[in-house]
């Protein structure tokens, strides 16, 4: 496999938009495709995900996007296609049924490698809750620092982030961002999405899924404003739904 990180929309690649990367693939779907029933929920899906690379993925309810991280984190096999990855992966869901476990212990409790100090990184993420009452008991904005101290500080390769800023306030969110930085400098591939129209800290690029399919790649989100602003005539009406997520308001609705 050469060393470089792609990103296909469906069976074909869209060269236009692709950059070659010479990161390492970590995980790599070929094909992938998702049946839930008889309603596809992931169609074709070809993409790559490199060691030291940080990938936003923005996808709507419904749109595929938790189906793509579950199917990253190993969590069920495809219908058809395969993917190429790790075994074992840190992942943070959206949303978790807290145990009745104490924090402190249910933090401690998980069998997996440490590359970092779960406490310190609370600390970072201003957590401020009690680690010897039950997590049931947490704020959601507690919990999540709680799920995210545990990832970040696994040594796990893969890192898979779902909302990703869920219940932070901005110290929160900057705490994570420094972590991201150094979990991007040990190799790690980390994944992370989010619904809002805000930057994804450290994203080296941005993918947008919508109907199961990867429909948009952008190196950042600088480069995805640019490409929305000057893309084809013909794609007027796409583009203003575009820009307004990230944001902008048009002075002359599209005709």
């Amino acid at each position: 496999m050469p060393n470089e990180t792609r990103v296909g929309y469906g069976p074909e690649l869209a060269s236009a938009t692709m950059k070659a990367m010479t990161t390492s693939a970590v995980l790599t779907f070929d094909q992938v495709v998702v049946r839930y029933g008889r309603h596809v929920v992931l169609k074709s899906v070809s993409a790559s995900f490199g060691g030291g690379e940080v990938v936003a993925v923005r996808g709507a309810n419904g749109s595929g996007k938790t189906t793509l991280l579950r199917m990253s984190v190993n969590a069920f096999k495809p219908n058809s296609g395969h993917r190429v990855g790790p075994a074992r992966s840190a992942y943070v869901p959206a949303t978790i049924s807290p145990p009745s476990l104490a924090a402190g212990t249910w933090l401690k409790a998980l069998p997996r490698p440490r590359r970092g100090d779960p406490n310190l990184a609370l600390e970072h993420l201003g957590f401020d809750g009690n680690l010897a009452a039950s997590c049931r008991t947490l704020s959601f904005g507690n919990l999540r620092k709680l799920l995210l101290a545990e990832a970040l500080t696994s040594g796990e390769q893969l890192i898979v982030i779902d909302e990703i800023s869920a219940g932070l306030d901005d110290r929160g969110l900057e705490g994570l961002e420094n972590m991201i930085r150094e979990l991007k400098g040990q190799g790690r591939a980390i994944i992370l999405a989010d619904q809002q129209s805000r930057p994804i800290p450290g994203a080296d690029r941005t993918i947008r899924i919508s109907n199961g399919a990867l429909a948009e790649e952008a190196a950042g989100q600088d480069q995805m404003t640019e490409m929305t602003l000057r893309g084809p005539q013909q794609r007027v009406t796409e583009l203003v739904e575009e820009a307004a997520e990230l944001g902008f308001t048009p002075v002359t609705p599209p005709q």
